[in-house]
């Protein structure tokens, strides 16, 4: 990701962006307001002072000038003096250019040469001509560490402010990994935050309504749970009682129905027992390549319905053959059910990446709207929403075939497009 699509996409940067902008704006701010009143706004009183000092100096040197004070002066106060009268010309270094001594009328020159001031006392018997630096080397050197030290400064502020930033926002990543914890169907999954401020609010209330939704959850598996035992007498005494019945339509039709429930329920009831400690997964070492390859045979009895390629010979796995095999069931009999295999049968690729078995099973049939994607493997969800039996079973397979896959510590993704197919993809 690039750095502006994170500037976009993260509230931290954006917070630490209006953070270094508001200390800029304050710097300029601040430095603009010290150079209008500490430098304009006082320019006048600094030259004034400046010139009664230097009417200090002159009379230090006196008149006629004395040479030995004006030297000592000089030296002490790093100023550079030139002097003229009737019988002096003396300066105490080499002055730089732009400076010299005029024969005006006005007895008080002052003002700003580059980076010198200067202030020039005119009598009738002699000239003083001093002149101060305002940019030596010590205080140009001040100067940039007083820049360091700033950039310094800014710097641990900004570490600091980051991790402060961090902490504070902490919640919000939390959250999101809560979220997505929860969309995959980790219902268990809570935040664990001792804040008492507007997130740790929602960090509780994610929680509560994290609790609520597996309660409700809960309560809908138990009620299918208690429906299909409940069901399974009143369906035995069914068939015992269509036993009695004269062959013909009505019957064949009741026979049809109760089938249908008696799947329905069986698989309502396999579902549950995964979820238990006491119906778990009977596991055995299998050679996955001869058992998909012995489940596929099963439909290619009269034709080729699916095509199953491979390259791996052997590859051997811990499982239930038996919950295995209703998994993948479920997949070819969808795959075939929801695609025309007489132009191209649907197919079958299991491959071996390292400690991983991927296995793909495509069709190219109608495929599944986008909308739907998210939802096919809930119970009892149907793309069809006329729930015709035509068009489908009853919302089930899909549930009860991502259930045991997940018992097996696997993983299945779905990837569909209108016309074009579906693609199935499990990892173990």
């Amino acid at each position: 990701m690039s750095m502006s699509e994170r500037i976009k996409t993260s509230v931290f940067m954006k917070i630490i962006l209006i953070f270094l902008g508001a200390h800029i704006i304050i710097g300029v701010a601040g430095f603009t307001v010290h150079r209008y009143f500490a430098v304009k706004h006082h320019q006048d009183s600094i030259i004034k002072n400046m010139v009664h000092y230097s009417r200090f100096l002159a009379e230090e040197i006196g008149l006629p000038a004395d040479t030995a004070r004006a030297r000592q002066l000089s030296d002490d106060y790093h100023i550079q003096i030139k002097l003229k009268d009737a019988t002096v010309h003396w300066q105490s270094e080499s002055l730089l250019p732009g400076f010299f001594m005029t024969d005006s009328s006005k007895q008080i020159k002052s003002g700003l040469t580059g980076d010198h001031f200067y202030v020039e006392i005119v009598h009738s018997a002699g000239h003083y001509l001093f002149i101060y630096d305002t940019n030596t080397n010590k205080e140009a050197a001040t100067a940039q560490w007083r820049l360091l030290l700033m950039i310094a400064t800014m710097m641990v502020i900004l570490t600091i402010l980051y991790f402060v930033i961090r902490f504070l926002l902490r919640p919000l990543k939390l959250l999101d990994k809560a979220v997505v914890e929860l969309s995959r169907g980790n219902m268990d999954h809570r935040i664990s935050i001792n804040r008492r401020d507007e997130f740790g609010d929602l960090i509780r209330s994610f929680n509560q309504m994290a609790s609520r939704l597996k309660q409700m959850l809960k309560m809908r598996d138990q009620l299918l749970l208690d429906v299909s035992h409940e069901m399974r007498s009143p369906l035995t005494r069914i068939k015992v009682a269509l036993e009695f019945l004269e062959d013909g339509p009505a019957r064949e039709t009741i026979r049809e129905d109760l089938t249908e429930i008696e799947l329905m329920t069986a698989e309502l009831l396999e579902s549950e027992r995964l979820d238990s400690r006491y119906g778990g997964l009977h596991l055995q070492t299998i050679n996955f390549t001869d058992f998909m390859r012995q489940s596929i045979s099963v439909y290619n009895s009269d034709k080729q319905r699916i095509v199953f390629n491979t390259t791996a010979t052997e590859v051997l796995f811990r499982a239930d053959p038996e919950r295995l095999q209703t998994a993948f069931s479920n997949l070819f009999q969808n795959a075939l059910k929801y695609s025309n295999t007489d132009q191209k049968p649907a197919t079958v690729t299991i491959a071996q990446n390292n400690s991983t078995i991927i296995v793909k099973i495509q069709d190219y049939g109608q495929g599944i709207p986008e909308q739907d994607i998210p939802f096919v493997f809930e119970p009892f969800y149907r793309v069809d929403k006329s729930r015709s039996k035509e068009t489908g079973g009853y919302g089930l397979g899909l549930s009860l075939t991502k259930k045991i896959i997940e018992a097996h510590k696997g993983t299945i993704e779905m990837d569909s497009s209108i016309n074009k197919g579906t693609l199935f993809t499990i990892k173990f």
